[in-house]
């Protein structure tokens, strides 16, 4: 089981909830597995958390405002978050990102790139949760 940091709009985050799914344009949802988990980053703040449910497919049916995003997985919200009481990622998160990548840790997000285990605990941590 991995777990994935996912920056995104808040329009995109509450068209996921809604559909309870994952799009992208690119194949990085074909590198997941079922059970992973996804955790959302909306306007610089923890959003929502979701684990994986189903393999990716390919979907051209329009489902987002801003985009196809036909690479696409099914997605069971564990936790969704209202804007007043998200989590702040400035700080020790943003902090533990530094510390293991550098200032330029923005590619591990960009890439969807598997957090280690001890980034993926403490953020889960803060939504009160265990992997």
């Amino acid at each position: 089981m991995k777990t994935r940091l996912c920056c995104l709009s808040e329009e995109h985050f509450n068209t996921c909830v809604a559909h309870k799914l994952w799009g992208a344009n690119s194949t990085h949802p074909k590198k997941w597995d079922i059970g992973d988990i996804l955790i959302f980053k909306v306007d610089n703040k923890l959003a929502g958390v979701a684990r994986v449910i189903g393999e990716a497919y390919i979907d051209d049916t329009k489902i987002w405002d801003n985009g196809l995003f036909f690479y696409r997985v099914e997605l069971d919200f564990e936790r969704v978050l209202t804007p007043e009481n998200r989590i702040a990622f400035d700080g020790e998160i943003k902090d533990s990102f530094i510390s293991l990548w550098g200032k330029s840790y923005g590619w591990v997000i960009l890439n969807k790139y598997p957090l280690p285990l001890s980034i993926r605990d403490l953020i889960l941590s803060k939504f009160k949760m265990n992997a």
